[in-house]
This record gives C-alpha cells, structure tokens and sequence, in this order.
C-alpha cells in the first residue's frame, strides 16, 4: 500500500483543500443567517468578515462596515452607545 500524502507538497495541498472546504460551509451557514455575523480583530479596528444581514438589518453597506468599523455605533441610541463600545472593548 502506497501513502498518497507522502509528500509535504501533498500534505500541504491536502491540508490547503480542507480548509478551502471549511471556509465555504462557513460562508454558506453565515450568509443563510438572519442576525449579523461580525469578526472583527482584537481592538475591533479591522473588520475581517460581516455576513449580508448587517446591510438588511442597519440599512447600510457592508462596504461601508468595513471601511469603518465602528460605524455601526452611529445605528445605536446615543444613550446606549457608550455601553455598548465598551462592553466590544471588554470582548
């Protein structure tokens, strides 16, 4: 019996293949969502993914999300938007 995956390069591209495949079912669980799915980086300086429903829920452009992360604060009653930004710093 020959190991197919005997080679790094094929390790590698087999390795790269399942992660490729795990991506895809993220994107198509996040995208059938009807809540908004963000991930952002530590600092929530970078947004690195934001599922459609932000466009249907806040009624604004995911381009513009991820130009601006914070924008999304402008979408909360300024009462409250303190508290929420400090509560996704404590995240």
């Amino acid at each position: 019996m020959v190991d197919t995956l005997s080679h790094p390069s094929d390790r590698q591209l087999a390795a790269q293949a399942l992660e490729l495949q795990a991506n895809e079912r993220f994107r198509q669980l996040a995208e059938n969502l009807h809540i908004v799915l963000a991930l952002a980086n530590g600092d929530f300086s970078e947004l690195l993914y934001a599922n459609r429903a932000y466009e249907t829920i806040w009624g604004r452009t995911l381009e513009s999300f991820y130009a601006e992360p914070w924008s999304f604060l402008e979408g909360i009653h300024e009462t409250d938007r303190g508290q929420v930004q400090d509560l996704i710093r404590r995240a």
